[in-house]
This record gives structure tokens, sequence and C-alpha cells, in this order.
């Protein structure tokens, strides 16, 4: 396999050199828009602008990054840092956090316009089929599309990428590795996506680590809605603004009631899931203000919490604490099937006190 790097350091080899032309893989089924060469799988993409006069802020009008918290600021700084060099980049988020949105921001602020921007996504791609591309295969999809492979610099979007097996791996940190990569001078620009937490995936065994390093030069963090309840009714009033806009109808104000309403709300779809409401909203409310009553029932009336099931009476003899601490890790190691980060969560505890815990407990 190929060998790893330390963060901020580019691997070798490969990094702004050819490896494929934007093959999607999985699915023969493109969505192309105007005569950017953009491709996806499931589901359209916006449309790359004209030649640009300077530089664009990527984080400007991209849906998933909406808000003034401080996690999604820090999203939107490693955003900016991620269209400035072309290093790969990891985005690491929840289902419905619009990752591919960002990946797309990317692809817009830092690539020349009519770049091409292809989605990959490794639980619909065959093996041989990415191994195949990353090899640098000068007959793939874009090209048949093109007539000939696009002249301008690409951008890769490999999308969970926890689903890629371990043959795949260790031939994708191969390929990363070699330093003869290259095709008719084409630059590519890697962003890799994954719902899950990939340290736990190395730890245990599952993904490789030198594939890891070489796709994680960048770490971009999204953090779920739960975790960001002062963005919720921006991030409604960008979504309603917008819809509004596309249908040429005024945009209604978002009324305290449905302010309220949102942000009791646990949003467990997230980012995607709001937008959804937006729209919902938008088609169900007069032209001044939203309805609330057009709002889904869980959110109008949402579950309440779970209750306190933490009350232990503590025995007349006393407890060994530290026996009881390592027991309950874990149990919860258990139940999460050894996944640290949900582990972390369901004890309380962020991932680092969790680590902290089970070293000095001696727990694997």
């Amino acid at each position: 396999g190929g060998a790893g790097f330390a963060a901020g350091e580019a691997p070798r080899g490969w990094i702004g050199r050819g490896f494929g032309h934007g093959t999607i893989l999985g699915e023969d089924r493109v969505a192309r828009h105007g005569t950017a060469g953009t491709q996806s799988i499931g589901g359209p993409m916006k449309q790359p602008g004209s030649d640009r006069q300077g530089p664009r802020d990527p984080a400007i009008g991209c849906p998933a990054l909406v808000g003034s918290s401080a996690g999604i600021r820090r999203a939107r700084s490693a955003v900016r840092t991620a269209a400035r060099v072309s290093v790969p980049s990891l985005i690491v988020r929840e289902r419905g956090c619009l990752g591919d949105a960002v990946a797309r921001a990317i692809h817009d602020a830092g690539s020349p316009a009519g770049a091409p921007f292809v989605s990959v996504d490794c639980a619909l791609a065959s093996s041989q089929q990415l191994v195949v591309a990353f090899a640098g295969d000068p007959y793939g999809l874009v090209a048949r599309l093109h007539g000939r492979p696009p002249r301008k610099a690409a951008t890769v979007f490999l999308d969970r990428i926890e689903q890629l097996s371990a043959p795949t791996q260790a031939a994708l940190a191969h390929e990363f590795s070699r330093e003869d990569r290259g095709w008719n001078g084409l630059e590519i620009r890697l962003v890799a996506g994954t719902h899950e937490d990939l340290r736990d995936h190395v730890s245990d065994g599952r993904f490789r680590q030198d594939l890891f390093y070489q796709l994680a030069v960048l770490a971009i963090e999204l953090p779920p809605l739960r975790a960001r309840r002062e963005d919720i009714v921006p991030s409604l009033e960008s979504f309603v603004a917008d819809v509004a806009r596309m249908e040429r109808r005024p945009t209604p104000t978002v009324s305290p009631r449905v302010s309220r309403l949102c942000e009791s709300y646990h949003w467990p779809g997230n980012t995607r899931e709001l937008q959804c409401v937006a729209r919902r909203l938008l088609a169900s409310s007069s032209r001044t203000a939203l309805d609330p009553r057009a709002l889904p029932a869980e959110v109008r009336h949402p579950s309440p919490p779970p209750t306190d099931r933490t009350s232990i009476d503590l025995p007349p003899q006393g407890v060994n604490l530290d026996e009881l601490e390592r027991r309950l890790i874990r149990q919860a190691l258990t139940r999460q099937s050894g996944n640290r980060t949900r582990t972390a969560r369901m004890l309380g505890l962020t991932r680092q006190q969790l680590l902290y815990r089970m070293k000095k407990h001696g727990l694997r």
C-alpha cells in the first residue's frame, strides 16, 4: 500500500496530476447541466457560472454552511482553505448535512469555469470500476460524453468512502502513492466524504491508515443541526428565500411560532430535512407569512425528552467507582458495536474523554 503522510503535508506523486478524467461510477444515469460537464449520482448539482473575475468565497450560497455557530464558522474556514489549495479534503458529516453541496462549493470556487465536477458513490461503484478509473483509464464516461477528455482541472467527489472494501482500499492507496501517475496533464482535485468517524474504522482495522491520511489532508467537519440550534432559523430563512426566488414569489416572513417550533425539534434528517420542511411551508403558506400549521406533525408536536434513567441508589456497602465506570464503558461499547464516537455520545462524553477512560481501564 501507499505510504501515509502527516496532516497538512501533500502526498507525493498524485496531487495536481491525473488519476482519471471524470468517470461516474456505480450507475450509468448521468445528470448533465449546461456545457460544463457536470455529472453526479443522486440528483442535480448547481450549474457552474461563467468565467470568474477574481476569487469566489465558497461559503456564499452554500446551503450547508448557513449560520453563525462556532462549528459552522470552523467548517466555513476549512472550506475556504480547501478551495485555495489542491490537496485532498475529507468532509465528515452525518446523513443529511449536504456534504455534496460543500464539495460542489469547493469545486466552484477553486476550479476554472467549465471544469468538470464528478460525484462518485463508493457504495454503488464496483471495486474494479474504482481502481480502473483512478489508474487513469482514458475511456471513461466523461470522455465518451464530451467526445474527448476534459481540458481543464476537474474535481472528483469520492463519497461514502467508509463503504470501500479492503482490496479496493489497498489498490487506491497504491495508486495515490505512485510517482508515475498522470494522464494528458489533467489536474485533479479530490474531495472525499464519509458519514462515519474513520478514526474508529482505522482503530478497528476496517479502514487503511495510509489511505485515511492520503484522503484527509484537510478535514471539514459539518456539525449536525441539533448541535447548533442557533443556526436553525437562519438556515430556514435562507432556504425559504431561495425557494421563493426560484418560484418568483415574495419571500414570506418566518413567524416567531414557526421559529420556536423549529428550534425545539431535534432534526434527525439534519439540513436536508430542514430544506424539505422549508419547501412544504412555502407551498402551504400565504404570500406574507409562514403558517405553523403547515409544519410536519413531528415538528409541531415534538417527542418529550427522554426520562432520566441515571438515578442510582448507592448501596450501604458502597461501590468501586473505577470498576463501575469500566463496566459501563464496556456495556456501551458492546451496544454500539465498538464504535467509539457513538459510545462517547451514549455516555455523555467527548471522544477524547472516552479514549482517555478506555486507556485508563485497559479497554480496547
